[in-house]
Formats: C-alpha cells, structure tokens, sequence
C-alpha cells in the first residue's frame, strides 16, 4: 500500500484497473494508464492500456516519459545509476523490496527507448544504466533450435544492441535478464563492447543471422 501511495495510484473498480498517473520530471501530470487485474485483458496483450472514461480515452506519447523519474529522480542523481523496466509495476516493486528512498527504477512503457528517454537518463547524472526488460523467448526452445524462440532471442538481443550504443559513449551498460530479479541483480552482465552482445545473436538453418540494419 505505501508504494502505491507514493507513486499515486488509484483503483478503478468499474473496470478492475490501477490507475497509474505519468509525471514528468517536475511532477506535471502528463497522463494516466491502467493496469489490468483481467486475465482476459492480459491473455490477449492487453495489461497496460490508455484508461477509456465516459467515451474518452487518455493517451499521451509514452515515448517522451519515463515512468518513475519525478518520484525517483532524488535517489538516482544521488546513486548515480537507474535500472530500466518495460512496465509500471516493476519500479513500484522495486521501492517496496529496496525501500523507497532507495528506489531508482524507471519504466520505458516497452521496449521501444528512445533518444528523448535516453536524455532524460543522462541528465539525471548517471554513471551506470541497468536493463531489466522481460525475456519475451523461452531459453528451452532455443536449445531445441525453435525458430520461433530463436526469432523472439534475437529481437531481444537487437534491442539490447540498440540500447548498449545508445549509452556507451556516456556511462556504463549492464544487463539483467529479468526472473528472480532480487537474485540476478548482483550478477547482473556489464557490456564493454558491441561485439559482447553482437556475438550473442544466434544462427538459425531458416532465419540465419538477423540483419543488424533492419
């Protein structure tokens, strides 16, 4: 209850959904999303979505925010790193596992950072970005050379690559491949270079490499 008051959320009972308020860095309200607590809503991709009330639906453009920064902005300038989430309820566990004045989880609403996120990062003064998005691959079909898993694999890396060259020139790069995230913090995997994650793309007999232009 005290992480969701501190990040402001509300519930929405008519449609079973936490309404989470977007900031921006000087706590303007920006916008507002629902969580879904529906297990139709999250089967079908549906868990975090603009909230619809009386006809109207609020949106705003997830690609100039970041989830977390007026609440967290204090801690991180302080620590001097972030980690950085899909969705809105990862920051607000992370208060509630670290506590709050240690909380310096931020959220990309999906995996789609952009050069605008990214600046908002670095005027934070950070020396380390941490990413934690969600493996969106299943590790056992991989190895039994999926296409499908080995397709999923390999966009996740792609995203990891455009992320690494994003804030290499700037500050540290490190990874965490997001289960049992209180265990895989400390072992998180530090990126020095490109080639570290270029060489995790994997070669398959239907899809070969996959093109790093695309």
């Amino acid at each position: 209850v005290e992480e969701m008051e501190y990040f402001g959320v509300k519930m929405y009972f008519n449609q079973m959904k936490a309404i989470l308020p977007h900031r921006d860095i000087n706590g303007n309200l920006i916008g507002i999303r629902g969580r879904s607590s529906m297990e139709s809503d999250i089967d079908n991709g549906k868990k975090y979505m603009p909230i619809t009330i009386q006809g109207l639906t609020y949106r705003f453009p997830t690609g100039l925010t970041l989830y977390g920064a007026y609440e967290n902005k204090d801690n991180i300038k302080r620590l001097k790193k972030c980690i950085l989430f899909e969705g809105e309820k990862s920051p607000i566990k992370y208060g509630s596992y670290y506590g709050q004045n240690n909380n310096i989880g931020l959220a990309t609403l999906g995996t789609n950072l952009s050069s605008y996120q990214r600046n908002l990062i670095l005027d934070m003064g950070v020396s380390e970005v941490i990413m934690a998005y969600d493996k969106q691959f299943q590790p056992d079909l991989i190895d039994k050379e999926d296409d499908k898993a080995i397709k999923e694999y390999n966009a996740y890396i792609k995203k990891m690559i455009k992320a690494y060259k994003m804030f290499s020139p700037y500050c540290l790069f490190s990874i965490i491949y997001c289960e049992d995230f209180s265990e895989l913090y400390k072992e998180r995997i530090t990126i020095e270079n490109i080639e570290e994650l270029e060489e995790s793309l994997i070669w398959s007999i239907k899809l070969n490499l996959v093109n790093m232009k695309d």
